[in-house]
């Protein structure tokens, strides 16, 4: 054996030894806020699996394709302006079309070509941060009982506390261990908010910041996929987040998602709200 695998073999060791620390830990801060938080932790475990909805009952909700495929949703500000995430970028604007008023990304409902793909201008890619951008579509859509826009906290409004849960929608995969079986119709689930503290616990390796918040099951089992991205963040009938990062989509323990705050990116989306 040479003296550089000799070498390598113990950091290897140490690497496996920190990430189950860093887990331990996790788990810990996270059964904490279960039995101190006043939720149930049988509510914690239980995955009720994400359900069925139709637009109606969130009118705002969009889906996004580009070049005929689905890759994001969205959400609508006002008839001629959409909220997403800036990773859902593409390189050519003029092939990505808007799905509105329908529960499914491929049929129904109305499509709009974008016009214009806006980043927040201090979104990082790597970090993520400021994960948020607004499509300007080519011509305005009509408002009716399944487009509406979404109503966003007002200015000061806290992100909930970590005991409530809010509400996700899309059509992101429904097997996100395999990243297959997109739904074409909409699915909807709850998801408890995450404290700062368990979720930075979670991601030793990102910088969570107060510009994002985080919400997901400790034992996985629910949450965003890759298809969700973009998506509106829902508690109490108001859009509080923006989908960004979904870690495992759920599908292991200790892997939250990870959602932008409209309240830190309000100054950029008030701009297009017109």
């Amino acid at each position: 054996m040479s003296s550089k695998n000799s070498k390598s073999q113990p950091r290897t060791l140490l690497n496996e030894m920190w990430r189950s620390l860093v887990s331990i830990i996790c788990l810990s801060f996270i059964l904490f806020e279960v039995l101190h938080s006043g939720v149930s932790s049988k509510r914690y475990r239980r995955v009720t699996g994400g359900s069925l909805m139709e637009i109606k009952d969130m009118p705002f909700l969009v889906s996004l394709r580009y070049n005929g495929s689905y890759f994001c949703a969205g959400s609508i500000l006002s008839k001629r302006s959409i909220i997403t995430a800036a990773s859902c970028e593409k390189p050519e604007v003029e092939r990505i079309k808007v799905r509105v008023g329908s529960s499914f990304y491929n049929k129904k409902g109305k499509t709009i070509r974008a016009h214009e793909f806006i980043p927040h201008p201090d979104f990082d890619n790597e970090t993520l941060e400021k994960d948020v951008a607004i499509i300007i579509l080519k011509e305005e859509m009509r408002y009716t009982t399944n487009i509406l826009p979404a109503t966003l906290p007002e200015a000061g409004k806290k992100v909930p506390e970590s005991e409530e849960f809010v509400r996700i929608a899309g059509w992101g995969y429904t097997d996100p261990k395999t990243d297959i079986n997109s739904s074409e119709e909409m699915r909807s689930v709850e998801l408890p908010i995450m404290s700062q503290a368990t979720c930075k616990n979670c991601y030793p390796d990102r910088e969570i910041t107060d510009l994002v918040f985080c919400a997901g099951y400790f034992l996985g089992g629910k949450g965003p996929s890759t298809g969700d991205i973009g998506g509106p963040v829902v508690y109490k009938g108001l859009q509080y987040g923006i989908v960004s990062f979904t870690g495992d989509a759920g599908a292991y323990p200790m892997s939250p998602a990870i959602f932008t705050s409209v309240q830190k990116v309000r100054e950029f989306i008030r701009r297009y709200r017109k």
